[in-house]
């Protein structure tokens, strides 16, 4: 996906939410998260020291902006950081990249404070695989389905969050469990 298709979503979603804005059930939310992500390829992928395939771990940040209707109903575009922090062994073989996540969600509320929510959309990734001291990093990208669980604890306007998302690109499946904290904006 090139960044003016990336600009051209991005602004949708912003007119979106401009025109939802006049709404007293409608908030804007940034949400901002860490986690570890688990990289699980198949044998068409390079791993370390010439065999092929690789199972990687890594820690993953995302930050996202969103808007929510009725406090159920969400709209968000997401960044996702794929190696937060690069390890030692990475200097030899690693794996890093980014993704941007265009999800829709719905939360169904357990009680004031606490609602249970899926989400689903498409993720737009690139990932870089070094598989050995001294030779080069090989590029690949997509985009594919993504899904994922939350849970989020807290007011309207402020939340904790767990979450759990999944992808399978390419022959690479990402899982990714996070954490995280979300600001809403606008509404009442």
């Amino acid at each position: 996906m090139n960044h003016s298709l990336s600009g051209g979503i991005l602004s949708g979603l912003i007119l979106l939410m401009s025109c939802m804005g006049v709404s007293a059930n409608t908030d804007v939310y940034l949400r901002l998260g860490v986690g570890i992500g688990q990289y699980d390829a198949s044998g068409d992928y390079p791993g370390r020291r010439g065999e092929t395939g690789f199972s990687e771990a890594d820690f993953a940040g995302l930050l996202g902006l969103g808007v929510r209707y009725q406090e159920q109903f969400t709209l968000e575009v997401s960044r996702l950081n794929l190696e937060l922090l690069p390890f030692l062994d990475d200097v030899v073989y690693g794996v890093d990249g980014y993704a941007t996540r265009f999800l829709a969600g719905y939360q169904h509320p357990l009680n004031d404070w606490a609602h249970l929510g899926v989400q689903a959309g498409v993720m737009h990734w690139s990932i870089g695989v070094k598989p050995s001291i001294g030779r080069s990093t090989q590029q690949f990208t997509g985009s594919d389905p993504y899904y994922g669980a939350l849970l989020r604890l807290g007011s309207r306007r402020a939340g904790f969050l767990v979450g759990y998302d999944f992808s399978s690109f390419d022959g690479i499946d990402y899982k990714l469990g996070w954490l995280g904290l979300e600001v809403a904006f606008g509404g009442n």
